[in-house]
């Protein structure tokens, strides 16, 4: 009886551990269900994240790490376009050279403003696969001239900040807070600044009918003392007008042939094997420009790099003046120096932006980051 019992006990055990080994599966494979589902739902979320639309500081943080850090300088001297960075001769020039003291804090302060709205947290961008593709792309080019410089540009500053613009001026609060009123287009011509103006006024650049200190700016231009001459010819001229190579314009109104556009600001284009970041780094600073220009015997490699960039400075202060607008650039794809002429014409403020060196490799955006100087957010708060 004893042995039957001991026999019962035993099977009702093995059904107990079958049960519990059973429960233990069940368990087991809902775990393993959910944990599938965790997958398939993190796969699906980041396939959208990648293929959709991004937010601002998204984007931003992309452009930077895709496509601002692509650029590659051809490393062969012979394969790259010769001359020099900079011909100020016949120029009007500025007197003086300042740093610009409010230009961090500006940003900074439109930086905030953007934090501060909803359209930061809205997705209008490109996604980040299609960023990660243009940058591969990017990357396999090598910069070998000043060709090669606007094309980098216009894929990799210039679209973007049009973009970042026109949604812009689709929000009715950030219209109001930055004062947008239309569109930015970067223009390859000086005569696309006004399809409605005559020849004459092309030649003469005069651009609207509210330039920007244009006659003020004008008026230094043709300062006596400076650069007295004759009345020139018409093709005096139409060569003495602003050469820069690309004109950022704001589309105020319009379509086609009645599209008004007021200049903004110009960007002249020098190829970085031509001033490169050792130039800058070297001849960027305060200075006279009286005490620069005159050439001595035996000058330090830093006197001659302060006279490279105060001539480059002096070809963009020249632009700047003969399109009567305050603010101007020059750009190497490796930095850019933004530029301002005050009130005082006879001085040119400068700013020096390095997006490699003031970022980083990277913008930590999603902590405490440094998106408020990239490349492309300054292009577009300037």
């Amino acid at each position: 009886m004893s042995s039957e019992l001991e026999a019962l006990r035993n099977q009702l055990r093995a059904a107990q551990r079958r049960e519990q080994e059973a429960e233990r599966l069940r368990e087991e494979e809902q775990r393993l269900r959910e944990e599938a589902e965790r997958l398939r739902e993190y796969e699906r979320q980041r396939y959208e994240q990648r293929t959709g639309k991004t937010t601002l500081p998204e984007f931003l943080d992309a452009c930077h790490n895709h496509l601002c850090l692509g650029l590659t300088i051809q490393p062969d001297t012979t394969q790259s376009t010769q001359g020099d960075a900079a011909n100020a001769d016949n120029k009007p020039r500025p007197d003086r050279i300042l740093p610009w003291p409010e230009f961090d804090a500006e940003q900074a302060r439109t930086w905030q403003d953007l934090m501060d709205s909803e359209f930061v947290l809205e997705r209008h961008f490109t996604s980040l696969h299609t960023l990660e593709e243009s940058g591969e792309a990017v990357r396999r080019r090598q910069m070998g001239s000043e060709l090669d410089l606007n094309s980098f540009a216009r894929f990799t500053v210039e679209d973007l900040v049009s973009q970042i613009i026109e949604r812009f001026s689709k929000d009715s609060v950030l219209c109001h807070r930055f004062g947008i009123k239309g569109a930015v287009k970067f223009e390859n011509h000086s005569n696309t600044l006004s399809p409605d103006r005559t020849t004459e006024q092309m030649q003469s650049l005069s651009i609207s009918d509210n330039p920007r200190r244009s006659e003020r700016l004008r008026a230094h231009a043709n300062k006596p003392g400076r650069a007295d001459s004759p009345k020139p010819s018409k093709s005096a001229m139409k060569s003495s007008r602003p050469r820069a190579d690309q004109f950022c314009v704001y589309n105020t109104s319009g379509e086609g042939e009645t599209e008004h556009r007021v200049a903004a600001l110009t960007i002249e284009y020098k190829a970085p094997h031509k001033l490169t970041l050792g130039h800058i780094y070297e001849g960027l600073a305060e200075m006279n420009l009286d005490e620069v220009v005159e050439e001595g015997e035996n000058e330090s490699v830093a006197i001659r790099c302060r006279r490279l960039v105060a001539a480059v400075i002096t070809q963009g202060f020249s632009y700047m003046v003969k399109a009567g607008v305050e603010y101007g650039e020059i750009y190497t794809g490796e930095a850019t120096i933004f530029l301002r002429i005050p009130d005082d014409p006879s001085t040119v403020y400068y700013s020096l932006s390095v997006p490699k060196g003031d970022v980083g490799a990277s913008t930590g955006w999603d902590e405490r980051g440094n998106l408020s100087v990239s490349t492309v957010h300054c292009m577009e708060a300037f």
